[in-house]
């Protein structure tokens, strides 16, 4: 096959035209298409940027429950005040009625009906010890229509320190003590509740407030 020059040279030309010209769609078509897109992209990007946030919007009755729940918890806590005032008052009520329970309590047991019966014994080993107990107690105050004072002998052991004794019974029994401590003073004693098995046999308290035995202090 004989190729001509001249062809191939005219050819060439014509071939790169009949390219361009079948591409040429295309690439408008391309570039369309990318303008699209970007217009796109832009305009979300200004839509994004220029978008406000929402805000939750309050129902219309959210200013009103939220005043009726301070309203309870108001008057919750008044109630809550209120009981712990009537709790407190009725705590301070109770304490007086037991203060005043008390002191009537102790002016009844310091109630005592009659004059005070009061014996003395001489335990001291020497003879007039008793009466001049008695006597002191005179000095002391310890005599006249509240006492009845009576005097006799002990007879058993000296005791080297005077006793007074109460029973430590009875509803009088605070009064009695109350008394039995004047008498010990006076005389330099202590004062005990009774006990059998201290004195001698036969001893007793019978009749008797208090039982004094005066010991070898008094000489």
């Amino acid at each position: 096959m004989n190729l001509n020059l001249t062809d191939v040279t005219l050819g060439a030309p014509m071939a790169l035209a009949h390219l361009n010209a079948s591409t040429a769609p295309r690439a408008f078509a391309f570039r369309v298409l990318a303008a699209l897109v970007l217009a796109a992209l832009c305009a979300f990007a200004l839509s994004s940027c220029g978008h406000e946030p929402e805000i939750a919007t309050p129902p219309v009755d959210y200013g009103q429950e939220q005043q009726n729940n301070t309203e309870k918890n108001t008057g919750a806590q008044d109630n809550a005040d209120d009981a712990t005032a009537a709790d407190d008052e009725a705590s301070e009520q109770d304490d007086t009625s037991a203060e005043h329970d008390a002191s009537d309590g102790a002016a009844a047991q310091a109630t005592h009906e009659g004059p005070f019966v009061v014996r003395i014994l001489n335990a001291g080993g020497a003879d007039g010890l008793a009466g001049a107990a008695q006597e002191t107690l005179t000095g002391a105050g310890i005599a006249g229509d509240n006492y009845q004072i009576s005097t006799d002998s002990y007879l058993a052991a000296v005791l080297p320190s005077t006793i007074v004794y109460v029973t430590g019974e009875g509803d009088d029994a605070a009064a009695v003590r109350a008394e039995a401590d004047k008498v010990a003073a006076a005389l330099g004693g202590e004062v005990r509740t009774f006990n059998a098995a201290e004195v001698a046999e036969g001893t007793t308290m019978d009749g008797l407030d208090i039982l004094v035995l005066v010991g070898a202090n008094a000489i």
